[in-house]
């Protein structure tokens, strides 16, 4: 299992996607949030081999911020 965490500050909302290495949008993905942090859970066993990247986007009023986690799956 991949688990990624961030920080958060102001209770923004987050949302995350699944990226194939080509930014090809693949799901969304379940966001868990709290007053200072969010939490992405994703099940390796069902992803192929590859290259991926996780895409949290956070927004806070007219404020957007992107971050991006890049990993691969071999098996």
């Amino acid at each position: 299992m991949l688990v990624a965490r961030a920080p958060t500050t102001g209770q923004p909302a987050v949302t995350a996607r699944l990226l194939a290495q080509n930014a090809r949008p693949l799901t969304e993905l379940p966001v868990v949030s709290n007053p200072d942090m969010c939490e992405v859970r994703l099940t390796l066993p069902t992803l192929g081999q590859g290259d991926y990247v996780l895409e949290l986007t956070g927004t806070l009023g007219a404020r957007t911020i992107r971050q991006y986690i890049a990993f691969r799956v071999r098996r």
